[in-house]
């Protein structure tokens, strides 16, 4: 007899809004509207070439995106129902990126949040993907097969409509974006409040 215990486990949600392409050309006309208007955010970005709206619009405000942020929250409540956590969601911001080509985002993670999420809006395909890691694991081991139980690494590839959750210390990238056409994408995060009794 055996068992296998997976401890501290690494849980990305993987959520597909299946209307994307009605809101698509629009929502991508409204981000381009908004950087004509609204500063670049991201100031301690190490690749400072990046269009975002960190700290400098919040897409939680304007109705325009409301379809896609009602989406993401709603896969925030169930991804917090699938992994039982207790509290109070609080959306706290959504930003949205531009990556033109031979742009990318360094590892990171999202300080001050419990969990954070990236929204693609809108990218061909062979758009730079969404990338994980796991630095603390520091043994050199071989694989055959490499699955999430046993990978130090992980890709998501970029597709539009995709919505990615996990917790706010699990450190991601964006590789380099190799094409000529552009990348859009949303970062979003959350807190988790704690329901006193």
């Amino acid at each position: 007899m055996s068992r296998y215990e997976r401890l501290f486990p690494k849980i990305v949600g993987v959520y597909t809004f299946d209307d994307h392409k009605k809101y698509e050309k629009d929502l991508v006309s409204r981000c381009h509207s908004i950087q004509e208007k609204v500063a670049k955010g991201g100031p301690d970005w190490i690749l400072q070439s990046v269009y975002n709206t960190e700290n400098t619009y919040d897409l939680n405000k304007d109705e325009k995106f409301d379809i896609i942020t009602d989406f993401i929250r709603s896969c925030a409540v169930d991804y917090c129902k699938e992994l039982s956590y207790s509290g109070t969601l609080n959306h706290t911001n959504t930003f949205f990126n531009i990556y033109n080509k031979y742009d990318y985002q360094d590892w990171h993670e999202h300080n001050g949040t419990h969990l954070s999420g990236v929204y693609c809006l809108s990218g061909e395909k062979g758009s730079a993907n969404i990338h994980f890691t796991d630095f603390n694991n520091k043994l050199n081991i071989n694989v055959k097969e490499f699955t999430t139980d046993n990978s130090t690494t992980w890709k998501e590839e970029f597709t539009p409509g995709k919505f990615l959750i996990f917790r706010s210390d699990l450190l991601h990238c964006v590789n380099r974006h190799n094409l000529d056409s552009k990348r859009y994408s949303l970062a979003t995060n959350f807190n988790i409040q704690w329901n006193y009794f």
